[in-house]
């Protein structure tokens, strides 16, 4: 039974909402923006494509970062998060350090490359905060032991096989839109497709038999409320149908772009609701355990 009333906490599994309800669904969806963003540079730049990296650095900046300032509730305020030394102890602090130091190291090597100049080293060093980016809120929610469905070293993988295979996507798509050819990023998409269906039943197995809370969390998941969002969502369009793409693909040689474009964005929406299931279906056990209801 799942917690309805304030004081059932003590005899029910209570979901989170701090990331989830009310304003938390900014932090949801900035997240989602912020890792998509950082991936799309990343692929972005090992294809050399800067029209891709311009735009994940915007998908990441603008998208994300309006939409995490909007969650702290007083945005003008965030810079003493950054300068008052919570980076040593805390993700969240060091987050925004990472997202920070990305979004000028990125737009400072693309300014730099339309001005025809350069310095050495310097697109290394941005990837390398993009990488950190990707994966600094899956070390954020895998360190919080009251929460089994969060608290699993695979947390952190998981969310940048995603971000990567979404990165990928939105590369496409740019690509589809200047009309160059995106046969590479779609190889490459189709190789972090099945990363990705590996890696969440992985996960999901493994947090199945991490006690109780992760046994109510992934049924929650998979058979609960939000089960009909996981399997239409994210397994049927977002892993069955690319697979059927790419059969179709292997056969007739191509598949007309406004359905490779359709897929791409079920893809993204696979993405975007597989974090849904994370934040809304992670749940503390109750004070007073009734285990009849994870048997």
């Amino acid at each position: 039974m799942i917690q309805t009333e304030p004081y059932e906490f003590m005899v029910k599994y209570t979901p989170q909402r701090e990331w989830i309800e009310r304003r938390g669904i900014l932090m949801w969806l900035a997240t989602f923006f912020i890792e998509a963003g950082a991936g799309t540079f990343l692929v972005a730049s090992i294809f050399g494509n800067l029209w891709g990296m311009f735009v994940g650095i915007v998908i990441c900046a603008v998208l994300g970062g309006v939409l995490h300032l909007a969650y702290l509730g007083r945005p003008l305020r965030f810079w003493k998060i950054l300068f008052s030394g919570g980076w040593k102890t805390s993700w969240i602090a060091r987050g925004l350090w990472f997202v920070s130091i990305f979004i000028v190291l990125s737009a400072i090597y693309l300014g730099l490359d339309m001005s025809a100049s350069s310095i050495p080293g310097l697109l290394i060093v941005a990837n390398i905060f993009a990488f950190c980016t990707i994966i600094y809120f899956g070390f954020v929610l895998s360190y919080v032991n009251a929460l089994a469905l969060w608290n699993s070293t695979l947390l952190p993988i998981l969310i940048l096989v995603v971000s990567i295979w979404g990165g990928l996507g939105i590369l496409m798509l740019t690509l589809l839109a200047m009309g160059t050819e995106a046969a590479t990023a779609e190889f490459w998409s189709r190789i972090f497709l099945l990363s990705f269906i590996f890696i969440v039943f992985l996960y999901l197995f493994g947090i199945r038999y991490q006690g109780a809370g992760g046994k109510v969390s992934v049924q929650e998941i998979v058979r609960g409320r939000w089960a009909a969002l996981f399997w239409v969502v994210v397994v049927l369009l977002g892993m069955i149908l690319p697979i059927v793409m790419g059969v179709t693909d292997w056969f007739l040689s191509s598949v007309p772009t406004i359905i490779l474009c359709v897929s791409i964005l079920f893809e993204l929406g696979a993405d975007l609701s597989l974090r849904y299931c994370l934040l809304r279906c992670a749940l503390y056990e109750p004070i007073i355990p009734n285990l009849s209801y994870a048997t």
